[in-house]
């Protein structure tokens, strides 16, 4: 099970969903329901970082690992626009 939350200055979205397709180009994510899909499309702008849960609060211990996609580049001011995909670790 995977958490996607977006984070963007105009809109932000979560859901609960597992990985339906991934390939070179795109990474596709189905939600749980599977009455919504999530469609990114790799581009050369996006940058990727990684944690895992050694390095996490509390709270932040329930995913086992972290996948960060940053859109554009990181702002020193402001938000930068990501999205997060989490694994849940199932107890």
């Amino acid at each position: 099970m995977l958490l996607c939350e977006g984070s963007f200055s105009k809109f932000a979205f979560s859901l609960h969903g597992h990985i339906s397709l991934i390939d070179d180009q795109e990474l596709k994510i189905i939600s749980s329901d599977r009455l919504s899909e999530l469609v990114l499309r790799f581009t050369p702008e996006m940058e990727f970082g990684y944690g895992d849960s050694r390095n996490a609060s509390e709270d932040e211990k329930r995913y086992g690992s972290c996948l960060i996609l940053f859109f554009g580049p990181m702002s020193e001011q402001g938000v930068t626009d990501t999205i997060a995909i989490g694994a849940i670790e199932q107890p």
